[in-house]
């Protein structure tokens, strides 16, 4: 096989994946996305284990952990999870820390109104 035709289906197999992914994203309304910012965190907030809460990046460890886990087990919003964990991990672990209710924080990071 050529290295043209190997590079072209190589491309075509990133742009079919990359739809797929996106396809995956964007069927979702801004209330689904409220919601469920507020089931994640909130059940962040509830079960994480103290010592999860040590630092930072202890927190980051075991948020990629639940997500990739929401993944494996098909949650249907196992993708606004790594939304989560990629933009906002710093802003769930204070809040986790400090006590905010899912309401503020959900808003304040622009998922709910």
């Amino acid at each position: 096989m050529s290295t043209k035709y190997s590079n072209f289906l190589f491309y075509i197999l990133i742009i079919l994946f990359f739809g797929f992914c996106a396809s995956k994203i964007i069927h979702f309304n801004a209330n689904d996305k409220c919601l469920q910012c507020k089931q994640i965190y909130g059940d962040a907030k509830l079960n994480i284990p103290r010592r999860f809460l040590a630092t930072p990046q202890t927190f980051e460890k075991f948020f990629l952990g639940e997500c990739y886990e929401m993944e494996m087990n098909k949650v249907p919003y196992w993708v606004f999870c790594y939304d989560l964990y990629n933009n906002h991990t710093k802003v769930l672990y204070n809040s986790i820390i400090e006590k905010i209710h899912e309401d503020s924080v959900c808003a304040q990071i622009n998922y709910c109104s």
